[in-house]
């Protein structure tokens, strides 16, 4: 079978690292996979594709200042891809993130060519912009499929679009083992995400700050990078914790640290599938997490696999954190059920349902 999956770029992300996963998993089973990206021959993949994928960057990335800049580069996107489809001519067209989605599907009106489309975020929560959202609206009931993470999510769409909607989950693939990178000390908490307003690590700092007191050994560590950096990082020193609350930026593989944590904490005010929380669960961190979405229950499991509190709750989450810490055996029933997350989204799991889902599409396509 001969996929096509697009994505704008394969950057450090969660849907990127997602994408090379999958795409990585399908080609090792046989499959003739395509990865197609808007940026230009000279952005490398921060992601490391199965040596049988042919990566083809389109370079039609230009950023667009106006109105009529948009337009045009929009409209040039989608000649670009539908001339690559239809010389292509794929069993199926796999497209990552809202954008792109509405841009391919649109490339891909007329050819006959299945399109699944695969949302990476709460699309209640996360607003894409106006026009945007119209053509979601107006192209996703043209899909063959639209993939969610989890379920609940597709109550945000209309019936057009939520008959066509697939719970597909992401897979989890985490190595805990190796040398810790940082010089953890103590008992300690871990936070992992991109420093936006999404993560809530503002809720996770004022958390710590009421923790702090009362367990003198433990610190917190916040690891990413992002553009609340320097409100973050004002925030740790104004609640007198520049000693106790550490960003050290981006960790490319944070199994170790993860492994090394006494808890982990998700603070999120919306997610879609939290690759840092599964991380988590399964190298068998004790867990704290909220609520981050309508179908967050079908990862985390109360008082079994991790503590479940609501979002933008920062009392809730101080008491979690202090009872993960002040609680040796609460800590180890956790840590025995986390791992058993793998069980239901590890890759080999995960790679079957795409496999099934993909053998119906293309079988649905050939029905008279």
């Amino acid at each position: 079978m001969n996929l096509c999956f697009v994505i704008s770029s394969l950057v450090m992300g969660g849907a990127e690292r997602v994408l090379a996963l999958v795409a990585n998993g399908l080609a090792e089973h046989g499959y003739n996979v395509t990865v197609l990206t808007f940026c230009g021959p000279d952005c490398a993949p921060h992601y490391q594709l199965h040596p049988t994928i042919s990566l083809i960057p389109l370079g039609i990335e230009e950023k667009s200042g106006s109105l009529p800049a948009s337009l045009w580069n929009n409209g040039r996107r989608i000649g670009t891809l539908r001339k690559v489809f239809d010389v292509m001519r794929p069993d199926a067209v796999i497209s990552f993130m809202d954008s792109t989605n509405v841009l391919s599907i649109l490339a891909s009106r007329g050819l006959g060519i299945p399109v699944l489309v695969s949302e990476h975020i709460d699309p209640a929560q996360h607003d894409i912009g106006r026009i945007w959202n119209l053509l979601r609206h107006y192209t996703y009931p043209h899909a063959s499929r639209v993939l969610l993470l989890t379920s609940g999510i597709d109550q945000y769409f209309p019936a057009p679009i939520r008959k066509r909607c697939t719970v597909m989950p992401n897979p989890v693939v985490v190595d805990c083992s190796g040398e810790c990178p940082l010089p953890l000390e103590g008992r300690c908490i871990v936070g992992l995400g991109r420093l936006s307003p999404q993560k809530g690590f503002d809720i996770l700092l004022q958390a710590f700050a009421q923790v702090a007191p009362k367990h003198p050994d433990s610190h917190l560590w916040i690891l990413g990078e992002g553009p609340e950096r320097a409100a973050l990082e004002a925030l740790r020193d104004t609640l007198g914790l520049r000693d106790r609350a550490h960003l050290p930026g981006s960790v490319p593989d944070p199994g170790p640290v993860l492994k090394r944590a006494h808890a982990f904490a998700l603070s999120s005010r919306y997610e879609g599938f939290p690759l840092a929380l599964c991380e988590a669960l399964a190298c068998g961190v004790a867990t704290v997490s909220t609520v981050f979405s309508p179908g967050a229950m079908d990862i985390l499991q109360d008082g079994e696999n991790a503590l479940v509190i609501p979002v933008e709750d920062t009392s809730a989450l101080a008491e979690a954190l202090d009872r993960l810490l002040a609680d040796e055996k609460l800590r180890d029933g956790l840590s025995v059920h986390a791992p058993k997350i793998l069980e239901r989204f590890g890759l080999d799991k995960v790679i079957d349902l795409w496999e099934a889902l993909l053998a119906q599409t293309v079988e649905e396509r050939g029905r008279p």
